[in-house]
């Protein structure tokens, strides 16, 4: 039995907004994800991800533009650690 798993995922279109006192901002752009998993027991497993997106369009206050003509660099990131069950639908 393979304990070990891994993963990964490309999301075409990614939307995060930022809201504050003077309004709200959208980001608009792609992300990937990259995955581990280790299945510790029978039904647990301990997983580990990876997300980078990667914004480029902003819009706030109906104005719409370019992330590089606001930042010189605008970068984010994120991991996640998190506990799964993992079941078989094959009833094997």
């Amino acid at each position: 039995m393979n304990r070990f798993r891994f993963w990964g995922g490309y999301g075409f279109s990614a939307k995060s907004t930022l809201k504050d006192d003077s309004g709200e901002t959208d980001f608009t752009g792609t992300v990937l994800k990259v995955g581990a998993g280790y299945k510790a027991l029978n039904r647990l497993s301990i997983n580990l991800e990876y997300v980078i997106p990667k914004f480029n369009e902003f819009e706030a206050g109906g104005i719409k533009g370019d992330i590089s003509t606001v930042f010189s660099k605008f970068d984010s990131s994120a991991v996640s650690l998190s506990l799964s069950f993992p079941f078989d639908l094959s009833g094997k």
